[in-house]
């Protein structure tokens, strides 16, 4: 019995994720994105011409519809702005992400700080 009960909570925490992504049955807030999503244009006739792209595009769509995806891009923002004190967006490439001048400046500050504080510090 215990064994059943198992697998029923496993295949259910298995299933969940897909049912979110199909049915959006609980709702999630909209982010507005300066980009259009990606998309999987004939994917049976890609897949029996053999595409080598197909893979990547299906990788695409995947990422652009995860489950809860915008909660946890605002939650990453909050973490990011929390504990760098940053909103700093690298956009040129399509993707967000720190540039090298907030890099630097944290590598800087961890650098610096003290050696009461940080045991790696050398002056």
């Amino acid at each position: 019995m215990a064994d059943r009960i198992f697998i029923s909570v496993f295949a259910l925490l298995l299933a969940a994720p897909l049912l979110q992504m199909a049915t959006r049955f609980i709702p999630e807030p909209y982010i507005e994105e300066l980009r259009r999503p990606n998309s999987v244009p004939e994917p049976l006739a890609r897949l029996v011409a053999m595409d080598a792209h197909l893979a990547d595009d299906i990788n695409g769509w995947f990422n652009d519809r995860f489950v809860f995806r915008s909660v946890l891009i605002r939650l990453k923002n909050e973490v990011d702005y929390q504990l760098f004190r940053t909103s700093e967006k690298s956009i040129s490439d399509g993707t967000a992400g720190y540039s090298i001048k907030t890099l630097s400046a944290i590598f800087w500050k961890i650098k610096r700080t003290p050696p009461a504080i940080n045991p790696f510090w050398k002056p």
